[in-house]
């Protein structure tokens, strides 16, 4: 519904393309993983899980759509490395260690490894455009929405979080929040705000107005 109305709002021409990133897991390197420690596998490789909650293919056809597979929570973590090498983890296929060598290369939708390009590149690329805002939306946004928002502003972009379609997993007031604080990085943020103001860098982005947190409906009016 959100992208159907981004079609037809002001907002849209000011938009100039979609990253979409996606969780991505083999049982060969999960178990070497932090994550592990917190939470259960989950978005396995080819399975289900990966699927978007969006019509991927029907964006592509109005906004340069690109992809970005990671297994951290952090999309501008250095490397997939778990901790062993590559050449030891026993993938089930060749294709999925094809795709393991993928991570954190940005892709274009259906074209093959020869296509895609380096975070690095692609961010400068954005850059030389004249993209200073990075729109930001998913889930867990104490995890992976949080880390890429981090990340951003601290490779100079400003950022918006659309709130309503974010959800959080140990933050309680955000949409789908548990209410647990048992993870060491986010003991203590009982709302949004808090963890906000317990982040200097987004602390002191938002004091800037280089990070803005609003409705997707107050950002299609913009």
């Amino acid at each position: 519904a959100f992208m159907e109305k981004l079609y037809s709002s002001t907002a849209f021409g000011s938009i100039s393309g979609l990253l979409a990133t996606n969780d991505t897991h083999f049982e060969a390197e999960y178990k070497f993983s932090p994550e592990a420690a917190v939470f259960q596998f989950h978005q396995g490789w080819g399975t289900d899980e990966q699927n978007y909650t969006f019509n991927l293919k029907a964006v592509r056809e109005r906004l340069n759509t690109f992809e970005l597979f990671k297994n951290k929570f952090d999309m501008w973590a250095e490397s997939s490395d778990v901790g062993v090498p590559a050449d030891q983890l026993q993938f089930a296929s060749e294709l999925e260690r094809a795709a393991y060598n993928r991570l954190f290369a940005v892709q274009w939708p259906t074209a093959d490894e020869n296509s895609d390009m380096t975070r690095k590149y692609f961010f400068n690329l954005l850059k030389t455009t004249n993209v200073t805002t990075l729109v930001f939306t998913g889930v867990a946004t104490d995890y992976c929405v949080y880390c890429g928002i981090a990340g951003a502003l601290a490779n100079g972009f400003n950022a918006i979080l659309l709130e309503d379609l974010s959800a959080g997993i140990f933050v309680p007031s955000i949409p789908g929040g548990t209410g647990r604080y048992d993870t060491e990085q986010y003991q203590g943020a009982a709302n949004l705000e808090d963890l906000i103001a317990s982040r200097p860098l987004l602390k002191q982005a938002q004091a800037e107005g280089r990070l803005h947190v609003m409705s997707s409906d107050a950002f299609l009016a913009l």
